[in-house]
């Protein structure tokens, strides 16, 4: 995230490229480097949501991988009974419950137990 003195920084360096605009006023000027910089945040914004959604296409990819060998020895090992076309996800979600993980809204595993506050 930007600082203010950086924001106020990229704001003046558009002001000064945008003031250079023949006839353009002061007035006019300020409210164009002002939706500039506002589309500008946005763009960020939009990027870094690009980038989360990628870790998000790689958790469906491992929802269409087939369980690794190691996956499947351990739940044979912890007797939990699974399909042998059983998924990378699947098997990991099945890991976690029988290690006793708990798992938060985005899939990550979270310790079965927490201390009280």
């Amino acid at each position: 995230m930007k600082t203010i003195q950086e924001i106020k920084q990229d704001f003046e360096q558009i002001f000064a490229e945008v003031s250079r605009i023949n006839g353009i006023t002061t007035e006019s000027a300020t409210e164009v480097a002002k939706v500039i910089l506002q589309e500008s945040g946005k763009n960020a914004r939009t990027q870094a949501m690009h980038e989360n959604n990628d870790s998000n296409a790689k958790r469906a990819y491992n929802s269409n991988v087939p369980a690794t060998e190691k996956q499947k020895y351990m739940l044979k090992k912890l007797k939990v009974g699974f399909q042998e076309n059983i998924s990378k996800s699947e098997a990991s979600r099945l890991l976690d419950s029988a290690l006793g993980k708990k798992s938060d809204e985005k899939g990550r595993a979270q310790p079965a137990f927490s201390f009280p506050k």
